[in-house]
């Protein structure tokens, strides 16, 4: 029970912490970022978890509900750090480093929630997590420079 409320307020920590700093990105492009991670990541987690039952979820309720939190809000809000550090970073080399490191923190929180059990990998292993992260933080960079350039030609950011 422990684990439970720790990991409930430390998400509360992070959700409150995430809206008091400022920002370098536009909302409108955190905004439209939310949504695509929210499809894109609950699409994957469905395929993986239900079609292709490559993992397990546990079936205690309070893990459940600590799973669904997790994809419905903890990685979503990782990935928005991400976007937020990786426009603050000056150059490509640093960019680089924040993305490697920041496809460590997202595979440490799976690895994470593997260790307590919360779900199990039955036919995936570590470094196709890593192969994902890395597309999808390409892919969510790629997405983050099409709409800034979108909101720059209607003039609503400079």
């Amino acid at each position: 029970m422990i684990a439970v409320s720790l990991f409930f307020s430390f998400t509360l920590i992070g959700i409150i912490s995430f809206f008091t700093i400022k920002k370098a990105t536009h909302t409108l492009t955190l905004i439209f970022l939310l949504m695509v991670i929210e499809f894109f990541f609950t699409s994957f987690i469905s395929v993986i978890v239900d079609n292709a039952k490559l993992w397990t979820v546990t079936q205690s309720t309070r893990y459940l509900i600590m799973f669904r939190v997790t994809e419905v809000v903890v990685f979503p809000l990782l990935l928005l750090w991400y976007i937020e550090l990786v426009k603050r970073g000056s150059s490509i080399s640093k960019k680089l480093m924040i993305s490697v490191f920041w496809v460590g923190v997202l595979v440490g929180v799976e690895a994470i929630l593997s260790h307590v059990h919360i779900f199990t990998y039955e036919k995936w292993k570590v470094w196709g997590s890593i192969i994902v992260w890395f597309t999808f933080l390409s892919f969510l960079q790629i997405l983050q420079g099409l709409f800034c350039r979108i909101l720059f030609k209607e003039g609503i950011s400079k």
